[in-house]
């Protein structure tokens, strides 16, 4: 199996081979299993009266899995399924500047993933005290480790809490919202150190939040809002410190997800190749689909694609 690169933590990682098909005509990006030429899904681009349509397909038994959504002319990216509410739809959207996780051409969006078992718990121990015994069922009878239907954010956005509280979207007490981030690949990377003082470690993270020049990019989840303000809470600052700490200025680095690393050779124009890994412990953790994250992954390269294009050609 591939060695994931340098950031990569280590873990079980499945990759897939990412490449454009070599009849341009076609423009089908394929996604393939490492080192074979087994085709597992394709992505071919239809056009409608006012939209760039981009069908993620499986190849097995050519189930349309997901649709990828642009418009002619502005600027959108959401995704849909075949099993969508009408007019539902995963909009990604650009990071905002004033965000901690902010790089240039970064995007954000917002789904619904299983609860964190560690949340179960809290849950479920505040409200069931009895005794262990009570207790012992209710923890195990729960299907965590089991995928569940995917149920899109709506159009509008609403907050967290009116999510949760949606019964036609997702069953009760089974699954959150999660925000997730896609953000070019910092390269180079510089490993963080333990040992090593405030100045390198502010000096790491600000080189690894400088953007590259490739294609290769992250999908990441971000830090639940109350494992965040725990941490802000727990620690509160000493009087003998007098500079500031290095986590309120860079936030943590949060594990990918996904992780493409850019492949295509320089000079190459008119198709890419790639490599794309997937974090199976998290993977498993959302319960969601492996088709939906190789589906953002694809569209967020395509956005790449045309940004760095759009670059290109204003300079």
């Amino acid at each position: 199996m591939h060695s994931p690169q340098s950031f990569s933590k280590l873990s079980e990682t499945v990759a897939y081979t990412v490449q454009s098909s070599d009849v341009i005509e076609d423009l089908q990006i394929h996604v393939l299993e490492e080192g074979t030429q087994n085709i597992v899904w394709y992505k071919e681009r239809f056009l409608s009266d006012d939209e760039i349509i981009e069908n993620v397909v499986e190849q097995a038994t050519s189930k349309l899995c997901w649709t990828i959504h642009r418009p002619k002319r502005g600027w959108y990216l959401r995704i849909k399924a075949p099993s969508f509410p009408r007019g539902a739809s995963i909009h990604l959207s650009p990071v905002p500047k004033t965000s901690p996780f902010y790089v240039e051409g970064a995007l954000t969006f917002q789904c619904r993933v299983n609860t964190p078992k560690s949340s179960k718990l809290e849950e479920r121990t505040s409200v069931e005290k009895s005794s262990m015994e009570s207790l012992t069922p209710t923890l195990t009878e729960s299907s965590e480790s089991t995928a569940h239907s995917y149920p899109p954010t709506p159009p509008f956005s609403p907050s967290d809490d009116a999510l949760s509280k949606s019964p036609s979207l997702v069953p009760h007490g089974s699954s959150e919202v999660q925000q997730f981030i896609l953000a070019p690949h910092s390269s180079p990377h510089v490993p963080h150190q333990e040992t090593s003082s405030f100045l390198s470690r502010a000096f790491a993270a600000f080189k690894n939040n400088k953007p590259s020049h490739s294609l290769s990019f992250t999908l990441c989840p971000l830090p639940r809002n109350d494992r965040s303000n725990s941490q802000n809470t727990e620690r509160p600052a000493s009087p003998h410190c007098h500079s500031p700490s290095l986590s309120a200025i860079i936030p943590p680095s949060p594990d990918p997800l996904v992780t493409f690393h850019d492949r295509t050779p320089v000079w190459t124009f008119g198709s890419s190749t790639g490599l794309m890994e997937i974090d199976v412990a998290l993977e498993r953790e959302t319960g969601v689909n492996r088709s939906f994250w190789v589906c953002i992954a694809l569209a967020y390269m395509e956005f790449l694609t045309e940004r760095e294009a759009s670059i290109l050609h204003g300079s």
